[in-house]
């Protein structure tokens, strides 16, 4: 039995593709541990949802902290009980590596991470930590295997990136979403997170009205209620709001607004021009700002090392802005953006190094 943590959205999408990938190998192995509804339709029994601890930002994590020790505490517990042959952790460093802490001190279960920590942007000192919690590391940024291999960390693999072989074999459906064909589609994607919505979508819906000639369709995140969306703005209703179908919105939208994040890169990969945005708390934004060491905010901008796509941050997202960026996004420079960002990523199933170190 392999135990799986994927602690967001994203993860539980890249968890469940990889549970089906090793039960083609294996269909006797059997998963159990944190997720969503993507792992579960692929038979993992899920324990915990992934909505406890998708909380985002460094004033907003401190709140919560009380929580998310009791929460861990709970999966800790579990993970021992359960005494699983291998432990796979899935991106959410902030939670996982403690997860990983707490499992190394207390069995010689096997730890595996998928979609290594991010620490080549900040905290890279965490290098020490990963060496001491983590076994095999599984890295889906091109440049990542030679990083952490240069840091010290042998057993790290590029396995590909799972969002391109992910969006390459997806089949499109013919929802229409209640589009007025005479109306350019603007999709809005304010985030995966309660907090990331609340602060993102009152801005973005402001630009919808603003432009005027426009069809605003919002993409839903998964477990966040409706009334999240109907509370924020009188106008959004069940014919704009989707959920599940945010690819398939994103391949009929004539341009998009996206919270920085895995979106950003699923919408240049599936060719919708784009502006990125992103606020936070001024406190968790000032924290940011002095411990963060990128350049870009999104995974496209990160992969290409340019500013492919505008990234609009904290007082710069703002309506004005925004709609200028927008009337940027030309389908021939998005064409070109979706072009290079296959080439770098190259276009790999699951890496067998990965399956055959988990079955």
């Amino acid at each position: 039995m392999i135990y799986v943590i994927a602690g967001e959205a994203s993860g539980d999408l890249h968890a469940a593709n990889l549970i089906s990938e090793l039960r083609k190998v294996n269909e006797t192995i059997s998963f159990r541990g944190m997720g969503g509804e993507k792992m579960r339709a692929q038979g993992a029994d899920i324990q915990f949802s992934f909505k406890e601890i998708a909380i985002m930002g460094f004033w907003e994590v401190f709140k919560k902290r009380k929580k998310l020790k009791w929460i861990m505490d709970q999966v800790v517990d579990d993970i021992i009980a359960s005494n699983p042959d291998k432990l796979l952790l899935v991106d959410s460093s902030g939670f996982n590596l403690r997860v990983a802490k707490r499992i190394r001190e207390q069995s010689k279960i096997e730890i595996h991470y998928y979609i290594a920590p991010k620490i080549w942007a900040w905290a890279e000192w965490r290098i020490k930590k990963i060496k001491e919690r983590v076994d095999y590391l599984y890295c889906i940024l091109p440049f990542e295997e030679d990083y952490f291999r240069g840091k010290g960390f042998k057993e790290a693999y590029y396995v590909g990136n799972p969002t391109l072989s992910e969006i390459g074999s997806y089949e499109y459906s013919n929802i229409e979403f209640g589009i007025n064909a005479h109306k350019p589609v603007l999709a809005l994607l304010p985030g995966s997170r309660k907090q990331e919505i609340e602060r993102m979508l009152p801005t973005m819906m402001k630009v919808a009205h603003q432009l005027g000639a426009c069809h605003p369709v919002i993409a839903k995140a998964p477990g966040i209620q409706k009334e999240v969306y109907y509370n924020i703005d009188p106008s959004i209703n069940e014919t704009n709001l989707i959920e599940g179908q945010t690819w398939d919105l994103l391949k009929v939208a004539d341009k998009a607004i996206v919270t920085s994040g895995t979106a950003t890169l699923e919408a240049a990969l599936i060719g919708c021009p784009q502006v990125v945005v992103y606020k936070t708390s001024a406190l968790s934004y000032f924290l940011g700002k002095r411990l963060v060491k990128i350049k870009f905010i999104s995974l496209v901008n990160l992969i290409l090392n340019r500013e492919a796509v505008e990234e609009l941050i904290q007082s710069e997202a703002e309506q004005d802005q925004i709609i200028a960026a927008l009337a940027n996004c030309t389908p021939q420079r998005t064409a070109k953006i979706k072009s290079d960002l296959e080439l770098k990523l190259h276009l790999n199933e699951v890496s067998d190094v990965m399956i055959n170190q988990l079955i």
